[in-house]
């Protein structure tokens, strides 16, 4: 049971809980493979795939023919979500660059490159943290550049809620795109994983509109910065 998935909250919320779990398990793990190695359980050890007795490498057995001993077709157990340790700091920091090209005939903005570079904490799982930063940079561009999300201003509801009058960053929009990270296990938890989807996404936004300003020499100060927009910044308009 756990909060909601959502908030960069997902990972450093349920990680601690997950981890205290799967040590709970291999406690139970190590009970069922005490008495075959003749030792106490906390005698043994997880090495690789094996569960042996510590110091020793010829009193082992395999994490498979434990499970083969099991009681029933499965075991369980549960882990809980403690409170923060204190005195560290638990929040996810960041910093995106953005090459950015500007057509001012045209007011075009296309990015040409992103690069960003976090300290999410630990990061346990490097393709899934990469991809929540390629996403993340991905919606900053369509926030950035695309993204119109028009409101009737007397009936509070959208006048452009489908997919034919809302548009969205494609395939030939997509920059290079550079991810770096700055691991830093900062002893707030028992995982020390932070949360890492909004800070991607809110930086990029911000990389992109800096970068257009650095361009072109003036703000673009309404988004998403639509070519009428960059013209009327450059007083074509």
């Amino acid at each position: 049971f756990s909060v909601p998935s959502g908030g960069s909250l997902s990972a450093p919320s349920n990680s601690p809980a997950v981890r205290q779990a799967a040590a709970h398990l291999k406690d139970k793990l190590f009970r069922i493979a005490a008495p075959i190695l003749g030792a106490e359980p906390d005698d043994l050890e997880a090495a690789g795939e094996m569960i042996r007795v510590r110091a020793s490498t010829s009193r082992a057995i395999s994490f498979t023919d434990v499970c083969k001993r099991m009681p029933g077709d499965s075991i369980s157990a549960q882990g809980e979500r403690v409170p923060n340790y204190g005195g560290f700091r638990s929040d996810q920091a960041g910093c995106q660059f953005a090459e950015v090209e500007v057509d001012t005939e045209t007011g075009i903005i296309r990015v040409k490159h992103v690069v960003a570079v976090h300290d999410a904490g630990r990061i346990v799982d490097p393709l899934t943290a990469r991809s929540q930063v390629n996403g993340g940079i991905l919606m900053g561009i369509g926030f950035a550049l695309f993204e119109d999300r028009r409101m009737d201003p007397q009936l509070g509801i959208m006048v452009n809620p489908t997919m034919d009058d809302y548009k969205l960053i494609g395939a030939l929009d997509v920059p290079q795109i550079d991810v770096t990270f700055f691991e830093v296990a900062n002893g707030v938890t028992n995982t020390g994983v932070m949360g890492l989807g909004e800070v991607s996404h809110v930086a990029s936004t911000a990389a992109v509109a800096c970068a257009v300003y650095d361009a072109i020499g003036v703000p673009v100060r309404s988004l998403p910065m639509t070519p009428d927009r960059v013209l009327s910044a450059l007083g074509h308009v």
